[in-house]
């Protein structure tokens, strides 16, 4: 197993820094979507939606990266906010559709102007290079990540889902 790497802060790690980033990032997201009456994870439903209107619920959770149950109570939530709606599909009554609602439809040009702020407030001080430094970073971690999951013995649900309170 490989070191642990100090991150040069009070023997910070590089998974306790990302832990620590990722947690700063959601508390800060998480402020800025109440403003919308929204919780952390339902952007990203809607931004998917915002996509392709009318996603089956299981592609959905996979484009997501949440297990099923995650996003059915992600779903029953905003579905009881009025934000999308829940139909038959009619090629396969078992399957149900995800669609936007005239509400969920006008938080579009909302969300992507948040979306806008909250990434330069993020990326604050770093140039053009940096920025695409870190995400080509961060790519490969989460692929290092994504390949760990996939070769690890099968024990039920291996993924987290995401957050919706």
């Amino acid at each position: 197993m490989p070191e642990a790497v100090s991150v040069g802060v009070a023997n910070e790690t590089v998974g306790c820094a990302l832990a620590m980033a990722d947690r700063a990032y959601r508390a800060s997201v998480g402020e800025l979507l109440s403003g919308l009456g929204l919780h952390v994870g339902q952007e990203r439903v809607l931004a998917e939606l915002f996509r392709e209107d009318g996603l089956r619920s299981g592609k959905l959770a996979c484009r997501l990266g949440i297990v099923a149950a995650t996003a059915t109570k992600m779903l029953s939530r905003m579905e009881s906010s009025g934000l999308i709606e829940r139909r038959a599909d009619p090629d396969d009554a078992r399957c149900g559709r995800i669609f936007l609602t005239e509400k969920g439809k006008s938080l579009e040009e909302p969300l992507k102007k948040l979306r806008e702020e909250n990434e330069a407030r993020l990326l604050a001080g770093l140039d053009g290079g940096e920025r695409r430094e870190l995400v080509r970073l961060l790519a490969h971690v989460r692929r290092n990540l994504d390949a760990d999951e996939h070769d690890a013995p099968e024990s039920g649900d291996s993924k987290s889902g995401g957050s919706d309170s």
